[in-house]
């Protein structure tokens, strides 16, 4: 197994923030049995790419969106393209509180999938995740006091 990824981060005046990524992840199966047809090599590559994207301070409102485009196995011989989708929007309140709304996989697109091989046996899972959902939530900062 071997897996590389990259991601940057750019900002600007602390206002605007995006951070592009890419990962890759390759899995290659080999076996000592040569010349039979039920013990097979094989290798399964996975790629992601994406970006995350804050905006904040916008009359007292922050957005958060992360895209992800993910190119992986959806059954034993076919690969599919996943998008992935979430955002958040905050709204700041004035007694150092905020409320979010979230919404996660918003496409509805996103399951687990494992394929791989061992011994003489190749397998492909797939399962349904968490999926699509939205999440209003009450976010409260507590102020630190110091004291001698």
């Amino acid at each position: 197994n071997a897996s590389w990824s990259q991601e940057i981060s750019i900002n600007w005046k602390n206002i605007i923030a995006i951070a592009p990524k890419y990962k890759i992840d390759i899995r290659n199966n080999t076996n000592s049995v040569k010349d039979n047809p039920d013990f097979k090599n094989s290798t399964y590559v996975t790629h992601d790419i994406g970006a995350g994207l804050n905006i904040t301070g916008i009359k007292r409102f922050n957005i958060e969106t992360s895209y992800s485009l993910q190119n992986r196995a959806s059954g034993m011989n076919e690969r599919n393209n996943f998008h992935i989708i979430n955002t958040s929007l905050y709204y700041n309140l004035k007694n150092n509180s905020q409320l979010k709304l979230t919404g996660f996989d918003i496409l509805n697109q996103n399951n687990a999938t494992y394929w791989g091989t061992y011994g003489n046996r190749t397998h492909f899972q797939n399962s349904i995740v968490l999926r699509q959902y939205f999440l209003l939530g009450y976010i409260h900062k507590f102020n630190i006091t110091k004291t001698k």
